[in-house]
């Protein structure tokens, strides 16, 4: 699937045409024995490079996937080599979701007779009047649990695409969320995020390394003489 412009920007080095990005991918695919690594969805798949699909038919070309929809990094660890099949089927929950973000921004802006609302920081207060417009339209639904959110029932305003992960702070990108299923979500990206951030600093080299000395317990006797 064609990366956007926007998003192409995002990749190491500036995209999927830069040496380090070519380097890193040329890897991936040694790695491979130049053959898909599969997904949860389709372990098996072992679909040879530049050869017929064997279940599709079609020509394989191995790409290389973000398993966790992370542009920015170039972790091995959290990157494969997948043929066609094998990556559309693993991204099609988070198009789907980039989708509704495009239809709901392209409905609000032909349709709506008063402008979107644009954080002018990432952390601005969404005024009261944008927040009960999110409510109705949503019908209240709160859109991690997928329940009625009560009469008296605390609630927040969630990023459809998190802020550090390219997400804007704009009146699209939110929805209805319940307090709880909402700190749990923030808790998983915030363990997600400090990860990314390690392995970034890791790979530019400025990461600071362990002052810790490396305990070794010795070698167990392994005779009474």
């Amino acid at each position: 699937m064609p990366i956007r412009s926007d998003r192409m920007k995002l990749y190491p080095g500036g995209g999927t045409h830069s040496k380090e990005w070519k380097t890193f991918r040329a890897s991936l695919i040694e790695r491979a024995r130049n053959a898909c690594e599969g997904t949860p969805q389709h372990p098996e798949c072992r679909a040879a490079n530049g050869q017929p699909h064997p279940e599709t038919g079609s020509k394989v070309v191995l790409t290389i996937a973000h398993m966790d929809h992370d542009e920015t990094h170039a972790d091995p660890e959290r990157c494969r080599a997948l043929c066609q099949r094998c990556h559309l089927k693993w991204d099609a929950k988070h198009h789907a979701a980039n989708a509704r973000i495009t239809r709901s921004t392209w409905r609000i802006s032909s349709m709506r007779s008063v402008p979107e609302w644009i954080g002018k920081t990432d952390d601005e207060k969404v005024p009261p009047r944008v927040r009960l417009r999110l409510f109705e339209q949503y019908g209240g639904i709160c859109q991690l649990s997928k329940r009625k959110i009560m009469a008296g029932e605390a609630w927040d305003l969630d990023h459809i695409k998190a802020i550090w992960r390219g997400g804007q702070h704009r009146e699209t990108n939110l929805w209805p969320v319940l307090k709880q299923p909402h700190r749990e979500k923030s808790a998983e990206e915030q363990h997600i995020q400090s990860k990314c951030d390690r392995t970034r600093k890791k790979h530019l080299g400025i990461y600071p390394k362990s002052k810790a000395k490396i305990k070794n317990r010795g070698f167990a006797r392994t005779r009474d003489a």
